[in-house]
């Protein structure tokens, strides 16, 4: 297997050449990290590996018995295996003190693996990229495959003649629904600009002549393009021209960078002297398959040094578009706003965004890998029954508190990782935080809260109505007293299997817009489907809408209206996303969260806090070391 991977290269590598092994021993640590191997000297043994050891088998040595072992004499005496020594051994994951070599391990065959293992080369990126393809399915063919599946089971089918002597008779051809076609809003920009997404089938919004943002940034005054050595800076040369002339047009305010050589393992104490030299932003240019994404992050959030991360690969060839879609989170970041939608009129009486008396608040969580029974074992063991892991869960919220109403920015809190329900005892001072903002800024409090919640699945909607989203409202009502704002909950949801399709000639996708909220909807609660994206491969999945708290009696047209509007906001490209901004913009912050935590445990464990003589984490003491917390940054689209 080891032997295969390192022939598979473009240039094969030669085991005695120990700097180019190494790399590649990180790259191979990290495609097989959680796979499961059984022992060929004892196949009834699986375990699940962890790590590559740093130290070749050679190098590694046991105490057994009060005497030094080298492992190579180890294998040979207790196991009667013969090893080589010119490869690293295999940390498990359970413990991690236990090492097996390599060449003892077989891979058990049909293991799921994540689509992040598949991008650390160009050639493995190409083989994710096909098996996307091969997989999208486009409606044309998924439409017939449905309609196959409902013959079967329906008037003539043995499922049809099964059911029918229970009384239940199936049929298969009253599937059709009318689809109602929501207009997209109009996209304002600066200068008076606008952009109508209804004259195309994408639900494009793109500008003819110059284009300038609605808020372009004039707050940069210092900012570095940082490089390691191994990326040349006549590279990159003309995207910062291209970066800098686009940036003018577009009425931003972006000096004369300062270039620099950064490798990684510099990058906690350069970004410790950007701080103290208030440097505002760095633009770090990388190789595609480098892992110093993590770091950067990591550093931007310790030091409040806004960064941007790009790959060389896409620097080196990128067009108009690519240059236009960097600078629009460029400057999100530095405080702008690139557009904005124009609302439909039938939203003004109960859902005026611009009028600043809504608060909305998009809130989705990132869980960390679930523990082994013999990890939650553990966890039991040390006080912490009921933990499906050690490490926290990560909700990600994004809301529209600053001046500007239709502004959205976002942070992320950690809390104990039981289930994807919020503990309102770590979320409940964060809305507290979000409260007391937002009365600083506007000098008033809203009238309606306006709430997305993502990452909840239908069956288990009337346990948030009863549990999570009573105790926030409790939380929020008690925050000033004879205040009473009225509460709009809205649960997204994309993990269904309905899918819908236009039968007017050849079956195709629903155009950005569609709506279902009829006939294939729940009686028992307000429900619609709404699609306001313009799917790029295979068929759309159109998000599911539930409404288990409508306080303000919002019909449908002012909600979807509503929505759509949110969904039009994402400010990065020039089509609206699947998913209303503030709840994606949320899930982005949970996955930053997670990140940023991650990269903390591998690289200072140490600044985790626990509670004393404990391994549980002391969340409230984590919650103000690690999230943006007041910081300068938490006032902007950090992660743009």
């Amino acid at each position: 297997m080891v032997q295969s991977a390192m022939n598979r290269r473009r240039n094969p590598l030669r085991t005695n050449d120990r700097k180019a092994m190494e790399s590649f021993w990180l790259d191979f640590g990290h495609l097989f990290k959680g796979v499961s191997a059984y022992l060929t000297y004892a196949p009834s043994r699986v375990i699940v590996i962890d790590s590559i050891t740093a130290r070749l088998v050679s190098e590694i040595s046991f105490e057994v018995d009060g005497r030094n072992i080298p492992m190579m004499q180890y294998f040979a005496e207790k196991k009667n295996v013969r090893i080589e020594g010119n490869m690293p051994a295999v940390r498990q994951h359970v413990d991690r003190d236990a090492l097996y070599p390599l060449q003892c391990l077989e891979i058990l065959p049909f293991q799921r693996v994540s689509i992040d293992k598949m991008q650390l080369t160009d050639e493995m990126a190409q083989i994710s990229s096909d098996l996307l393809k091969a997989n999208a399915v486009g409606p044309d063919v998924r439409s017939e495959m449905i309609k196959d599946v409902m013959r079967q089971i329906g008037r003539d089918g043995d499922c049809a003649k099964f059911m029918f002597h229970f009384g239940v008779k199936l049929r298969g051809d009253q599937n059709n629904v009318q689809i109602g076609q929501r207009n997209l809003p109009v996209i304002k920009f600066g200068n008076n600009q606008t952009a109508n997404p209804n004259e195309n089938e994408k639900g494009s919004f793109d500008v003819r002549g110059p284009l300038r943002y609605l808020e372009p940034s004039e707050v940069l005054r210092s900012w570095i393009v940082a490089f390691p050595r191994r990326v040349s800076q006549d590279s990159f040369n003309k995207f910062i021209g291209d970066i800098q002339r686009m940036a003018n047009q577009r009425g931003m305010k972006l000096p004369q960078p300062v270039f620099e050589n950064l490798e990684v393992n510099a990058m906690e104490q350069r970004f410790a002297e950007f701080s103290k030299a208030k440097i505002q932003f760095v633009l770090y240019i990388d190789e595609r398959f480098v892992k110093s994404h993590a770091k950067l992050k990591l550093c931007e959030r310790r030091y409040t040094v806004l960064t941007q991360h790009v790959n060389i690969e896409m620097v080196s060839k990128a067009g108009p578009a690519s240059v236009s879609n960097v600078l629009a989170k460029m400057n999100m970041k530095l405080f702008g706003l690139n557009y904005m939608p124009i609302f439909d009129p039938v939203t003004k009486n109960k859902l005026d965004i611009a009028s600043g008396q809504i608060l909305v608040l998009g809130i989705d969580t990132s869980r960390p890998p679930r523990a082994t029974a013999f990890e939650k074992f553990k966890l039991s063991k040390q006080g912490m029954e009921g933990f499906t892991s050690e490490d926290p869960l990560t909700i990600g919220y994004c809301g529209n508190y600053l001046a500007n109403p239709s502004k959205f920015v976002g942070d992320y809190l950690y809390q104990p990782c039981k289930q994807d329900v919020l503990d309102i005892d770590y979320f409940g001072e964060r809305i507290k935080w979000i409260v007391s903002t937002l009365k600083a800024n506007r000098k008033q409090l809203p009238s309606t809260i306006f709430i997305i919640r993502d990452g909840i699945s239908e069956g288990m909607v009337p346990k948030a109505v009863n549990g999570e989203f009573s105790r926030i409202i409790e939380t929020f009502r008690s925050i000033n007293q004879g205040w009473v704002p009225k509460f709009v909950f809205v649960i997204v949801d994309k993990r269904h299997t309905k899918r819908f399709f236009l039968n007017t000639g050849p079956n195709r996708n629903p155009k950005p817009g569609s709506v279902i909220d009829k006939k294939f909807v729940r009686v028992d609660l307000h429900e619609f489907f709404l699609q306001a994206h313009h799917p790029l491969k295979g068929t759309s999945k159109i998000p599911q809408y539930m409404i288990p708290i409508n306080e303000i009696k919002a019909n449908n047209d002012e909600l979807q209206a509503f929505i759509i509007g949110l969904c039009n906001m994402w400010q990065i490209v020039n089509m609206p996303p699947a998913l209303p901004s503030p709840v994606l913009q949320a899930k982005e912050l949970a996955k930053r969260g997670s990140n940023n935590y991650v990269e903390m445990k591998r690289t200072a464990p140490q600044y985790i806090p626990r509670i004393t003589g404990e391994r549980m984490i002391d969340f409230a003491m984590l919650n103000t070391r690690v999230p943006y917390g007041d910081s300068v940054l938490s006032k902007t689209r950090f992660n743009a």
